[in-house]
């Protein structure tokens, strides 16, 4: 403490000389320390970081901060928000690879600021209040105001009604400093923690990087495009007041076609940002290294307006269908924008009766907007089935999403007839016919038709099946050899146990499958139409050892390995060996 005030006083005893001994001084004060500034706050002393929001607290030294060259780094911004500056303690990066612990008011906190309580690193729970009053340089401070004018106020009609107001010149400079600095990780990753920013700034960010001598990378100018893409789609409570409205509208007026579309619009799904999980409290290094992922958290939403059901009359269903398949479109390319990996984990379209089953899963998220179709499309077939044949061929072939669709619409007889089946099913790659996700849908439809198909049709279904799920990348070729006999037996195992009649003849062919799956159990084939989404239940651990105790003492392990294990609904396990180790 005492050296810190030593510091700090002559620091300003210096600036007290130039001011009383030069007629430039405060313009020399100044310039020190913007020069200061370029070291980057977290090489300054906290009354340094002071003497610097000092400086940006004023029109022209904002205005002359923005415009130096070189320019002071983006990492000020952590200083400029409190936000940044009280944040909560934490690692730098994230499992499996974190840094040491780091208070980011250490590196970003101001001599005026109050002093923080510590958060030690194993305590989770404490929170790092933000003090009343705390300096913010986003705010409008009381020497703004005296540059207020018309232009900073909403005007009541005209073109000036439909646009925000006017930033104050100072925080203009602000805006102008944040777009110079943009190319910088720092910019875009302080700029994922706030809700949005005034139109005038988001002009100045992307004004910088549209140009082609724009320094930033491409990895900062695809963040900054999601970020600003993301603001401007992602207003909930607009969303919420456009089905309020909609609700409103359609009761003093009945449906159109722009119902509709407002109906779609407020479904439609959305790329949404928030902070990065990587990059802990402090704002990342300029580096080559740097990824989208460790500036910004990206990920898909679907609008779920609880308690704002709309009925769609008979009349409106074909249009509202085909708004909403669209909308399943959109969330096919945002989805492969990230990863793809939500595309696969949606719930399964037959639902299943296990009182485990999570119904909440089943209206929420991607789970949501699939099931809410299909829901939506077998009214259409009832209303209109030429109207839904018409709408099935107009999907997009893929493996994922819509291929889910297809299998599922086989099992719907009044719409694909009998001798149509193996059209659709053709349609469907290798990968998407094998993938386990889709595996209940298809199956189960399969199923219901199988024994009113052509035999022509079955023999070739038989065939796809005998084929086998395509060999995975660098997949080894004994581990493919079993996975494949032990996907076969599956399958085939299953549609005879459910009357369906095969050419094959399975009793043969299990004993020859065996040879390259002998861990394979006919028990297990229910596995094939197994839910897929979230279920909840309590995990049963079975310890009955009676199957072991009449065995030779030779025979219990080999045994006990079989029984043991995970249930095919993970709700059970299986441990006959402890059961044994308690009783003898």
């Amino acid at each position: 403490g005492a050296t810190h005030s030593t510091q700090a006083m002559k620091h300003w005893r210096h600036a007290r000389e130039l001011l009383q001994h030069e007629p430039r001084a405060p313009d020399a004060w100044v310039d020190e320390t913007i020069d200061m500034a370029r070291r980057g706050p977290a090489a300054l002393a906290a009354h340094e970081r002071g003497q610097v929001a000092h400086v940006v607290s004023t029109v022209d030294g904002m205005k002359r901060f923005a415009a130096a060259k070189p320019i002071p780094p983006a990492e000020w911004l952590c200083v400029f928000d409190p936000q940044r500056r009280f944040a909560k303690p934490g690692t730098l990066g994230s499992y499996p690879s974190s840094g040491p612990w780091i208070d980011p008011f250490d590196w970003y906190g101001l001599d005026l600021d109050s002093i923080p309580p510590r958060i030690a690193p194993d305590d989770y729970t404490t929170q790092r209040d933000l003090p009343a009053g705390a300096w913010d340089a986003f705010s409008v401070q009381p020497r703004d105001k005296s540059a207020l004018g018309d232009v900073h106020a909403s005007s009541f009609r005209g073109s000036a009604s439909a646009h925000a107001p006017f930033l104050v010149p100072r925080l203009e400079h602000l805006a102008n400093w944040l777009g110079r600095v943009s190319e910088q990780p720092a910019a875009v990753w302080w700029a994922a923690h706030q809700v949005a920013l005034h139109p005038l700034v988001q002009h100045c960010i992307r004004r910088s990087f549209s140009s082609h001598t724009s320094p930033a990378s491409a990895t900062i100018r695809r963040a900054w495009r999601y970020l600003l893409d993301s603001w401007e789609t992602n207003d909930n409570s607009e969303m919420w007041r456009v089905f309020f409205d909609l609700k409103e509208e359609i009761a003093q007026d009945g449906w159109s076609d722009a119902a509709v579309r407002k109906y779609a619009l407020a479904l439609r799904p959305r790329m949404t940002v928030r902070p990065s999980i990587r990059s802990g409290p402090m704002s990342p290094e300029p580096s080559a290294s740097n990824a989208v992922t460790d500036l910004l958290w990206l990920d898909v939403t679907y609008p779920e307006p609880t308690g704002l059901h709309i009925y769609i009359p008979d009349a409106w269903v074909v249009s509202v269908a085909t708004a909403l398949r669209q909308n399943l479109e959109t969330a096919c390319r945002l989805e492969l924008d990230l990863n793809g990996f939500g595309l696969h984990t949606f719930a399964s379209i037959t639902p299943d009766s296990s009182p485990s089953l999570n119904a909440h899963s089943r209206s929420h998220g991607l789970s949501g907007a699939v099931i809410g179709f299909s829901q939506l499309f077998e009214r259409l077939i009832a209303i209109d089935v030429e109207a839904a044949r018409a709408e099935l061929a107009r999907w997009q072939r893929d493996d994922t999403l819509f291929a889910r669709l297809r299998m599922w619409t086989v099992g719907q007889d009044s719409l694909v007839a009998a001798n149509d089946v193996g059209g659709v099913l053709d349609t469907l790659c290798d990968d998407a016919f094998w993938n386990a996700r889709h595996s209940r849908d298809l199956m189960l439809a399969l199923a219901a038709r199988w024994n009113t198909l052509a035999l022509d049709v079955t023999q070739k279904l038989e065939a796809r099946i005998l084929a086998g799920p395509p060999r995975r990348p660098q997949e080894e070729d004994a581990p493919y050899r079993e996975r494949k006999a032990e996907s076969i037996l599956d399958r085939l195992t299953w549609l005879s146990q459910q009357g369906c009649r095969l050419q094959v003849d399975l009793e043969h062919l299990t004993l020859a499958l065996r040879m390259e799956a002998p861990q394979w159990r006919r028990e297990h084939v229910e596995s094939v139409v197994a839910y897929q989404g979230v279920r909840g239940g309590w995990i049963k651990m079975e310890d009955d050892p009676s199957a072991l105790m009449t065995l030779p003492l030779g025979d219990s392990l080999t045994t006990a390995s079989q029984l043991s294990g995970r249930q095919p609904d993970f709700l059970g396990e299986r441990r006959p060996y402890a059961g044994l180790s308690e009783q003898r």
